[in-house]
């Protein structure tokens, strides 16, 4: 299994760290992007896709963040 993760407002490097992953919401379905205006579309759509993560952790509360163990 393939899976990318967007940390909101975290600065830092994850590089060669290992990091748990907690699933609270499906966002939406895998998109093939593809073409020369696969780009401009990609990035218009991690911005909707973190302005909806934004919006359900609003409404249902955002976890805290847990350092390493």
């Amino acid at each position: 299994m393939l899976l990318e993760v967007h940390l909101l407002d975290w600065q830092g490097s994850a590089y060669g760290r290992v990091i748990g992953v907690e699933f609270l919401h499906k966002l939406r379905d895998e998109e093939a992007w593809s073409g020369p205006d696969a780009l401009a579309l990609l990035t218009a759509q991690i911005r909707q896709d973190v302005a909806d993560a934004r919006a359900w952790f609003t409404e249902h509360g955002s976890p805290a963040i847990r350092g390493p163990h």
